[in-house]
């Protein structure tokens, strides 16, 4: 017989209270098909960390009657380690079920991927809340992007900015008659003072005096 994935599950109760109220919807999974009750201990943990662990066959009349066809599916691999190890997790006084139940859902599935030569490479659970966590950032990260791309079509859509050209340089004030500025004419007085000294010989003087006016 095809054997669907297992999983193992420890549900603690506080106060060491096992009231039995999940066995209903462990029945009604059970009924449709979805997964079959492999084993199940009930684990009580005391005030003093004494733990103690009861089959099928140390629950009382009412507890066992709550467990009804559930307990036809018992198969009994649980092992004292497992038990161990769950109730080292356990704070003192409190209750805990030890569930090992079948997926009887991916009885299929599991005989498709083996004919179809799959190998399992990877597996595991995730918690709600990492799950809850991670829906919430990818709708973050896509009204970022919205937002993102409204701001680029609002910028594609935007004519392009006008610049202004610089203002034309103030024109300049005309030169003096002559083409000579106010500079050169006093440059030629005083080459005209010198040259009447006798400090600038008349070649000197023609010279400077050319260069003055550009000739």
């Amino acid at each position: 017989m095809t054997l669907g994935p297992l999983e193992y599950l420890v549900v603690g109760f506080e106060g060491n209270r096992f009231t039995g109220q999940i066995l209903s919807e462990l029945r009604a999974a059970r009924d449709k098909g979805i997964i079959r009750v492999v084993d199940l201990l009930v684990i009580k943990k005391d005030d003093q960390g004494n733990v103690t662990a009861l089959e099928l066959s140390d629950l009382s009349g009412e507890e066992a009657a709550q467990l009804g066809p559930l307990a036809g599916d018992i198969m009994g691999l649980l092992s004292h380690e497992d038990i161990e190890q769950a109730a080292a997790n356990l704070p003192n006084n409190c209750a805990a079920g030890l569930l090992l139940f079948e997926h009887t859902w991916a009885i299929g599935l599991k005989e498709a991927i083996k004919n179809a030569g799959g190998v399992p490479v990877a597996g595991g659970l995730v918690a709600p809340k990492s799950a809850e966590q991670q829906q919430m950032d990818t709708q973050q990260n896509a009204q970022i992007d919205d937002v993102q791309q409204q701001q680029d079509a609002q910028q594609q859509a935007a004519p392009p900015p006008v610049y202004q050209q610089p203002a034309p340089p103030p024109p300049q004030a005309p030169a003096p008659s002559g083409g000579l500025t106010d500079e050169g004419i006093a440059q030629l007085k005083q080459l005209g003072a010198l040259h009447e000294s006798g400090v600038l010989t008349d070649a000197e003087f023609e010279a400077a005096k050319q260069k003055i006016l550009g000739i």
